[in-house]
């Protein structure tokens, strides 16, 4: 190799390998304004400890069959706003939120896999004194439900899974998951994060994507949702989130669920097809498939008296077999 080449391979080549890797590091830190979690929290709001970390929940009715409901990436409990106060007339309703979320502690240095949420979960019901529960997971939290159903059987009486997250590889998010582990990369992602949390538009633009109707998503929905991302921890817990995402498949890990499971899918869902719910419908031996009509992604929010009404139906079906 001549000088000539060694010069351009200097330039194009090592040059700018040194910048993308030295620069984020010199960068100053984006100006925002962070909120504690326990600034953002309401009368109604409870706080446990588990596993080193506070978890937050809101809890309500008195008797019947105890239901915790588990939400999806990117939530946090409140959206179950539409289900927790018809399914507590007859049950006792936990709905946390997950390490990492909403009003949750965000740990950097946690393990944010689907199996460690499920273990947290395991954590979360001994802390209450909860012998066992009907799990209802939507999304992510319906593949935390089956990793749930699999790895504490005895606590499970049976889950709902409304849109599940599992059911396919995501080669992408592997990836993803790979590229976090370079330490440069983990610091741009982490500035583009911070740079993404202070711009509501940029945070909220595909939430309407998860809707049939997109006005289903309301002003104050929104700001709910968004409020916990402008939280300290909240970017480092999502950049470890996305360095553990290369574990949150389920394999064949639906095959060994043996509790009765109740599968509810959006007709119209743009983020998990409506086609995924055979999948599950397969390989859980014990298992019904719904498809909802005139919904997409979040079932449980657009068409909640539907969703309610079979979720109470099926968790009628637990205490007549019990």
């Amino acid at each position: 190799m001549n000088q000539r080449h060694v010069t351009k391979f200097l330039a194009y080549v090592v040059l700018p390998a040194v910048v993308l890797g030295v620069l984020p590091y010199l960068l100053p830190p984006r100006r925002k304004h962070l909120r504690h979690t326990h600034e953002l929290a309401s009368a109604d709001d409870r706080f446990v400890h588990v596993d080193g970390f506070n978890m937050r929940y809101q809890t309500k009715g008195e008797r019947g069959t105890p239901i915790i409901l588990i939400h999806g990436f990117a939530s946090s409990s409140v959206t179950w706003y539409r289900n927790h106060d018809e399914l507590a007339r007859a049950h006792r309703v936990y709905a946390p939120d997950l390490k990492g979320w909403g009003l949750t502690d965000k740990p950097s240095d946690g393990d944010y896999s689907m199996l460690a949420q499920a273990h947290h979960l395991r954590s979360f019901m001994r802390a209450l004194d909860i012998e066992d529960a009907l799990l209802v997971g939507h999304s992510m939290g319906g593949a935390i439900a089956v990793h749930m159903a699999v790895e504490y059987p005895e606590v499970v009486r049976g889950i709902v899974l409304i849109d599940p997250a599992g059911a396919r590889p995501f080669p992408y998010l592997w990836l993803v998951s790979r590229v976090m582990d370079v330490p440069p990369i983990r610091r741009w992602a982490k500035w583009c994060a911070d740079l993404v949390v202070t711009h509501e538009p940029l945070m909220s633009m595909g939430m309407p994507g998860a809707y049939y109707h997109p006005d289903s998503l309301t002003d104050e929905m929104r700001r709910a949702l968004l409020a916990p991302y402008r939280t300290h921890g909240f970017v480092d817990a999502l950049i470890a989130f996305t360095r553990d995402v290369r574990y949150t498949r389920l394999h064949e890990r639906a095959t060994h669920v043996n509790c009765p499971t109740l599968i509810l899918w959006g007709e119209h869902d743009a983020v998990l097809p409506a086609s995924d719910g055979e999948y599950f419908r397969e390989h859980i031996r014990d298992s019904r498939l719904v498809i909802i009509p005139e919904a997409a992604h979040l079932p449980h929010e657009e068409k909640p008296d539907e969703v309610n009404r079979l979720i109470r139906g099926f968790a009628a079906r637990l205490d007549d077999d019990a």
